[in-house]
């Protein structure tokens, strides 16, 4: 088995991943009337929607992949998957018989459940051009394609390609590449779903920068601008991939973690807090970027209505700005 190299754009990349918030399930339903159609062209037991994480292969859409007692995949590692190899080329990806390519003949995806003979691979790309991930189809039996088959699929991941791009203009802050109040409301109703399937916790950070008028006010909105931007930045180094940021507006912002205890919270909020340290150290301005944060942690039996628990982080992050005297 040959593993997939990661690309040279891979930081990129998965920065790509996480300003469309491609693994936060809000994309499901919009995919699979796309693998659905994929799957009865192709005529294939498989068809599916995935996204090439920094260490997983995630399936946004997933019809007919399942495990070995029947339940559906939601990851793969990446190590193993076909897919990483499929994003390190713009063309389609075409396997007629997996056992015969040296790459894959040894796979234990190949040897061993769920079998994999055809693969059909096509790279999504982002608005940007860059590769996320990919349509493909499977079967657990060698197939033939002709090139109109391979330009129907070609045709089937356009239509993802242009899905995204819609749901990013309305779901993504043209500022900060953050969420929007709207991208955060859609991803976070789909992680609530998740976490009480999977009886796991959530937790809300609220932020809001403290004394942002007097920034704009003393030294101009283009610097306000930037204000916001290094603030966007440190989320982006303070949090996991997995997690959901998003800019809901003015200088509020909001962090959403899934599946983790309360004193690992703690634990990335204080880097946070030396993240945002050392931003203000290195952007050398006659300012400090500064905030108040709010947290509340809800186990999987505390769940609640998602308006509550973000008034619940609200009223805690307005507790320390208060506390700080920092209400302006």
């Amino acid at each position: 088995m040959i593993e997939p190299i990661k690309p040279d754009n891979e930081m990129e990349r998965l920065e790509e991943i996480r300003t469309l918030g491609l693994v936060n399930g809000s994309y499901k339903n919009r995919f699979d009337a796309i693998a659905k159609l994929t799957k009865s062209i192709f005529d294939v037991p498989v068809a599916f929607v995935s996204v090439v994480e920094a260490e997983n292969q995630h399936f946004i859409s997933n019809l007919g992949l399942v495990d070995e007692d029947g339940a559906e995949i939601e990851a793969l590692p990446r190590n193993t998957s076909f897919c990483g190899h499929t994003i390190l080329s713009s063309a389609i990806n075409y396997i007629e018989d997996a056992t015969t390519d040296e790459r894959f003949a040894d796979n234990p995806l190949v040897i061993g459940h769920p079998n994999i003979r055809l693969y059909l691979g096509y790279p999504i790309k982002s608005s940007a051009g860059i590769r996320v991930g990919c349509l493909c189809v499977l079967d657990n039996k060698p197939r033939e394609f002709s090139e109109s088959d391979l330009e129907n699929l070609h045709s089937l991941g356009e239509l993802i390609e242009r899905e995204l791009h819609i749901y990013q203009l309305a779901t993504v802050d043209d500022l900060t590449l953050l969420l929007n109040r709207r991208g955060f409301l859609i991803s976070v109703n789909y992680a609530v779903q998740k976490a009480k399937r999977k009886a796991t916790s959530m937790c809300f950070l609220s932020c809001d920068l403290n004394k942002f008028k007097l920034i704009n006010d003393t030294y101009g909105h283009a610097e306000g601008d930037v204000a916001l931007n290094l603030f966007a930045d440190v989320l982006r180094t303070s949090f996991r991939s997995i997690d959901i940021l998003a800019r809901l507006g003015g200088d509020e912002f909001m962090v959403l973690l899934t599946d983790i205890a309360l004193p690992d919270v703690e634990a990335m909020v204080d880097r946070f807090w030396a993240n945002l340290e050392q931003a203000n150290i290195d952007a050398g301005k006659p300012y400090n970027v500064a905030a108040s944060v709010g947290i509340s942690h809800f186990e999987s039996d505390a769940i609640s209505d998602v308006e509550a628990m973000i008034a619940h982080s609200d009223k805690a992050m307005y507790s320390h700005k208060n506390k700080n005297n920092n209400v302006t």
